[in-house]
């Protein structure tokens, strides 16, 4: 991740754009519980139809705008990550070309070329789509909680409660995601190598009738990759239906506790409306943080898999002070050289 961060920081600019629109969208739709609450506790008793109105008139009017801004912010993201994919895709094929043959006799080509494609589009898929939601879904969680502390503090505290649950949760399922995940990654790579040097070499393979045996290796791979991506997709999907469990209990909860505190006069049934409304919202932006974390896992398997590659040194570099050899003339002599595989 700091990895990736140092390509983000060249687009500092753009994330700043980014982060702005982030804030203003949130803001929008932060407003409209409030407004909500609002009009069942002050408009709709006093049968003023002109404010019942204009509150509808704001809630259109924050609508619309959070949409618009979701809209340019949705494409700012992808250019941005597209441009931070161009870096890493050009440092890591600049970085294979300076390699010794060595490395590549150690490598399987299709490998190679699987970190080449999947695993930096693994990194680009997260970039933009899940960059912007991990930065909006954060600055809501503290928007949404600042608000409930706002209305009433005894609600907002047994609202929050479910937080210590989802990050429990969701830090047990990233530890089998994340090692998933590298399985598959690497799985897939070893799958698209033997793809590779089959059809590349397919003459060969019919020349010595080698069919059926290339059929076992591709299938015991295929194999491997199915059982390393269930593992991964098991653990990545329960994700979403245990957050809603834990969120719908708390929703629950917080519905018991208002009904309480406004049978003894400690809220209204605007507070309670807002709250319901909040705590559905409280919800949204931890079960994105713990989808996005997931997702992240997938991601943070590919880039180990790029910048492991991008990492390697070339075992013969050039002399500090060499000289370019021009007009070559002569001849060349071997004397005491030899050659061997490992």
């Amino acid at each position: 991740l700091l990895r990736i961060w140092e390509y983000l920081q060249h687009q500092k600019w753009t994330l700043i754009i980014i982060l702005v629109m982030v804030l203003v969208s949130t803001g929008f739709s932060l407003m409209g519980p409030y407004l909500f609450g609002l009009a069942i506790d002050t408009v709709i008793p006093e049968a003023d139809i002109t404010g019942l109105l204009r509150i509808a008139a704001l809630l259109v009017a924050f609508k619309v705008g959070e949409g618009a801004i979701a809209y340019f912010q949705a494409i700012t993201m992808a250019t941005l990550s597209q441009k931070v994919v161009l870096e890493i895709r050009k440092d890591l094929f600049g970085n294979l070309q300076t390699l010794s043959l060595h490395y590549f006799d150690q490598h399987p080509h299709g490998e190679l070329m699987s970190r080449l494609t999947n695993d930096v589009e693994n990194v680009s898929r997260v970039l933009s789509e899940s960059a912007t939601q991990i930065i909006s879904a954060v600055i809501s969680l503290i928007g949404v909680a600042g608000m409930m502390f706002y209305i009433n503090v005894p609600l907002a505290v047994v609202s929050l409660l479910v937080i210590p649950l989802m990050v429990m949760m969701t830090k047990y399922i990233s530890k089998h995601t994340r090692q998933g995940y590298r399985d598959q990654q690497a799985r897939l790579g070893d799958l698209n190598s033997i793809i590779e040097e089959t059809i590349s070499g397919q003459r060969a393979v019919q020349a010595y009738v080698q069919e059926e045996a290339v059929i076992k290796d591709f299938c015991q791979m295929n194999q491997k990759l199915r059982k390393a991506s269930m593992y991964a997709q098991v653990y990545s999907g329960a994700m979403g239906p245990l957050n809603n469990l834990i969120m719908n209990t708390g929703d629950t909860i917080v519905a018991a506790v208002g009904g309480v505190l406004a049978v003894n006069g400690l809220a209204t049934v605007g507070t309670i409306g807002s709250f319901v409304t909040y705590s559905r919202r409280l919800g949204m932006p931890l079960n994105q943080i713990a989808q996005v974390y997931n997702m992240i896992q997938s991601a943070i398997a590919g880039a180990e898999r790029v910048f492991e590659v991008m990492d390697e040194k070339a075992e013969l570099l050039d002399y500090d002070k060499a000289i370019p050899l021009e007009d070559v003339k002569g001849k060349v002599v071997f004397n005491d050289v030899d050659f061997s595989y490992e």
